[in-house]
């Protein structure tokens, strides 16, 4: 298993451990560093001695399953490698279990899966064949660590050297000293001069770097291990990197930075991220532009917040029902919650008879009313009011399920899925009052447009609208 799937797999772990999760990773871990990386993360794991073979057995895997003791209907399997032929993901979906398949450049002919991921530039464009429940395509849903989006909160505070003086080369954790040979040789220049160049190791040889920069005048640091990779990028002014999961993780500190493609999987990679303006394949000519003016804009412009892997586990996780009249408990509690009724356009209290009233009318309506459930325990709803024209969405959250990308997830289905049933309707409107600042970022995220603020019985309103025609969600 190499690192970099190892990485984006333990960015997974991370989030659902967080959460409350148990999980397991079953792999061929064989590098120490990696698998001490994991038992820091306290992540079970159960490791295969053998070699990956060029396909894997499913009747082999699914006894290695089996062996984490978990249920499989309450079970998500995650794959990531590309000996996992499409008979592998159908075993596992035939044994009950849900699965997540991380894919990078549709290399199989059809694919079986509850959830695709792929999380490269030009996933979207792939012709991807089969059974497969739902795509999770592009950026956005790039597998970083947590560390990753703690740092990010420290990019305001974040000054790089313009020209770059700090630069950075990272090719992964094999051995690819006749690619770093290569990129050294360009390095080897007069305006390398009072410059410094950090090579992180991976299993090359310490000598043959040295010797790969002899002729370079910046000053050389070869790091054989990195603890802290955040801060490090957070230091970098220009990254030379492979086109692998450094890439996302460089978009997200908004690292300015170079690829090079050390294995054909990279390929497709590197050219997306060429093709969407965000970094130019490493050449003699792109390092000597980069060396007088490193353009901090280019990372930014591929969209990685360092979310994707909340909005990933969000996506397995989170569900909709409709609301039954057991759920009137739930939602009398949810409703008086004091940060409910504070971004609420009325804030007083609602009595149990307002709100019996309230509930029993809408239940006779028959309107779309959703209950959102995490990890199998309700903890909001999304409702649809009104029948003509436009019709009226509200989303609300219970306090412990915000900030997990579940509010996303719901409303996003539930516009789909209303869409889906009610295709007369023209759009979905949004109210939100304009003191509630998240709330309207919520919404412009999700996809809504924003227009003219309005008054409501003296309160001023945000209006924001998704009209049936933009409502390109697939799930």
């Amino acid at each position: 298993m190499g690192t970099g799937h190892v990485m984006r797999c333990l960015a997974l772990a991370q989030a659902a451990q967080g959460q409350g999760l148990d999980v397991r990773l079953a792999g061929r871990v064989h590098v120490p560093w990696v698998r001490e990386r994991l038992c820091a993360e306290c992540v079970p794991l159960l490791e295969l001695a053998d070699a990956v073979p060029h396909e894997e057995n499913p009747a082999d895997m699914l006894r290695q399953l089996a062996q984490t003791g978990f249920a499989p209907s309450d079970t998500w399997v995650v794959l990531d490698g590309y000996h996992f032929t499409c008979a592998c993901q159908q075993a596992v979906r035939d044994a009950g279990y849900h699965l997540l398949f991380i894919d990078d450049y549709a290399h199989l002919p059809e694919y079986s899966c509850d959830i695709l991921l792929n999380q490269n530039p030009g996933a979207e464009a792939l012709p991807y064949a089969g059974d497969i429940g739902q795509k999770l395509l592009g950026p956005r849903y790039a597998l970083l660590r947590r560390e990753f989006r703690e740092a990010r909160e420290r990019l305001p505070h974040t000054r790089r050297n313009v020209p770059p003086q700090n630069i950075l080369v990272t090719l992964g954790g094999g051995d690819f000293i006749e690619y770093l040979e290569n990129i050294a040789q360009h390095m080897s220049i007069p305006a390398m001069e009072g410059r410094a160049v950090r090579v992180i190791q991976g299993a090359m040889n310490a000598e043959r770097i040295k010797q790969a920069f002899v002729n370079c005048p910046a000053r050389l640091e070869i790091l054989p291990r990195v603890t802290d990779m955040p801060s490090l990028l957070l230091s970098t002014d220009l990254c030379v990197t492979a086109g692998g999961s450094t890439c996302w993780e460089l978009c997200c500190l908004e690292v300015p930075f170079l690829t090079v493609a050390v294995a054909e999987n990279q390929r497709e990679i590197v050219r997306g991220m060429e093709d969407a303006g965000t970094a130019m394949p490493f050449t003699k000519a792109a390092f000597a532009t980069a060396l007088d003016n490193a353009d901090e804009r280019a990372a930014a412009q591929t969209i990685v917040d360092g979310k994707g892997t909340l909005t990933i586990l969000a996506e397995c996780i989170a569900s909709l029902r409709y609301v039954t009249t057991a759920d009137i408990d739930f939602l009398f509690h949810l409703a008086n919650t004091p940060s409910v009724r504070a971004v609420s356009f009325h804030d007083a209290a609602i009595t149990r008879d307002e709100h019996v009233r309230c509930f029993q009318n809408k239940l006779q309506q028959n309107s779309f009313f959703f209950i959102v459930e995490y990890n199998q325990e309700p903890c909001g709803y999304v409702h649809f009011s009104g029948n003509m024209g436009w019709v009226d969405v509200s989303i609300v959250l219970s306090p412990e399920a915000r900030g997990k990308k579940v509010a996303l997830v719901s409303l996003q289905r539930a516009c789909h899925r209303f869409f889906v049933q009610e295709p007369a309707v023209q759009g979905i409107r949004a109210l939100v009052k304009t003191t509630n600042q998240p709330s309207m970022k919520f919404f412009e995220h999700a996809g809504f447009i924003r227009h003219a603020d309005e008054q409501h019985d003296g309160i001023c309103v945000a209006h924001f609208s998704l009209a049936t025609t933009t409502n390109s969600d697939t799930r």
